[in-house]
């Protein structure tokens, strides 16, 4: 034992260096004493990978700076066992393949700050996803799409049912909503994170929009009632969430170029794989209907009885709507508000995708089309990703793709 000579030296290193500097110090060591390059020193090969492989392994370390070769290997070295020959070079090759990825994932993250960096970065992991992030999934995502899933076996599809279903998606959101607020208080506003609460409960204000217009033509009531809550929505986020208005100017007044570039690219792929699942899945391999939500946005348009002066205000309203209101707000609660309560990347990638899927099939109980839905979200959560957490861009896709699904709506009603 007394023999063996100490790791650090081997390296050339000391207790203070960290895992980076001693896998460099090691590789150095590797290329002078590889046997490639002469077989007489295969033992300081061999002896030097002994080292590093102590040294870059945290608890092995520990132990080793704790009590030294007794420490690590037992009394008498009774638990020694050199590495072989073919184990130090699989370490080297490993090492080697470690750094060359920590390189590529340093010039991608490079690259993103160069395009994408802000002076107010987004923060993917604000909360405890542990705890804040599966409240906030199973209150707004898990329990309503379960309800519906047992509704969609158990009963018809009716205007009643997704009114129900709706009532218990912003029962159990409301739920999730106090306990986070409670947890977090009053920075649960300031900061962003209340959005995607507010666009679950916000259409109770349809309750009384119908009770106040409740003479009006049904299709313009049902528009109103789309239009009007998410307008008071948009709104209150201009107004309450600085951070977030200061991100989007930052980005349109300073990475315009890139923005732009992000954008068509953006809207290229939602077209394509829209497309594709709505046409060539959903349309051509399983012969689907129109799904509801979209027969429901047309509305009186198709109806050759209606006078023109209803289907321009109708047509005027479903503009707002859906090119002017609806893609702010949906982008603020399901990419940016979504993001930040669930406060792991990865995991709010996939949830916020499925969730805002279900909220266009799940009331009615059009799971048929849950892959054409879910699909744009999951390009416009990519996109989040890359952008690091830059709603701007997600809101400017979002409207291309309504402003062009409008066009054609436009185009093939009978006016």
């Amino acid at each position: 034992m007394k023999n063996k000579q100490d790791y650090y030296e081997l390296l050339s290193v000391d207790k203070s260096f960290s895992k980076s500097k001693i896998i460099k110090a090691y590789e150095s060591l590797a290329k002078k004493y590889h046997p490639d390059n002469n077989l007489n020193i295969e033992n300081e090969f061999l002896m030097i990978t002994e080292a590093a492989i102590v040294l870059t392994d945290k608890k092995k370390k520990k132990l080793y700076d704790e009590g030294g070769f007794e420490k690590l290997y037992g009394q008498d070295l009774q638990n020694y066992a050199p590495p072989t020959y073919n184990e130090a070079l699989e370490f080297l090759q490993n090492k080697r393949l470690s750094k060359n990825n920590e390189i590529k994932n340093q010039n991608f993250k490079d690259f993103q700050d160069k395009y994408y960096g802000l002076s107010n970065e987004f923060k993917f992991n604000s909360l405890n996803w542990r705890t804040d992030g599966m409240i906030f999934i199973f209150s707004t995502l898990f329990i309503p799409l379960i309800c519906c899933l047992i509704a969609k076996i158990l009963f018809p599809a009716t205007d009643s049912s997704a009114s129900a279903l709706q009532m218990i998606y912003i029962i159990s959101a409301s739920i999730g909503a106090l306990a986070l607020i409670t947890i977090h208080k009053g920075g649960y506003f300031k900061y962003g994170y209340a959005w995607q609460f507010l666009f679950i409960v916000i259409p109770l204000l349809a309750i009384l929009l119908g009770i106040v217009f409740s003479s009006i033509n049904k299709d313009i009531l049902n528009m109103l009632a789309n239009l009007i809550p998410k307008l008071v929505l948009l709104v209150l986020i201009v107004v309450i969430d600085k951070r977030l208005i200061k991100r989007i100017i930052e980005t349109i007044k300073k990475q315009w170029k890139p923005l732009i570039i992000t954008v068509v690219v953006g809207f290229i792929l939602m077209i394509l794989i829209g497309t594709f699942f709505s046409s060539v899945i959903e349309g051509l391999l399983f012969k689907l209907p129109e799904s509801k939500n979209q027969e429901s946005l047309k509305g009186l348009l198709d109806n050759a009885d209606i006078g023109m002066g209803y289907k321009v205000v109708y047509a005027l309203l479903l503009f707002m709507y859906s090119v002017i209101v609806a893609p702010f707000v949906e982008e603020v609660a399901f990419r940016n508000a979504y993001f930040l309560n669930v406060s792991n990347k990865w995991l709010a990638f996939v949830t916020s995708s499925i969730a805002f899927g279900f909220i266009h099939y799940g009331f009615t109980g059009d799971f048929s089309h849950a892959l054409s839905y879910s699909a744009g979200a999951f390009v416009l959560g990519g996109i989040f990703v890359w952008t690091k957490g830059n709603v701007t861009h997600t809101w400017l896709i979002h409207f291309a793709n309504n402003l062009f699904a409008i066009i054609l709506l436009f185009s093939s009603v009978n006016w």
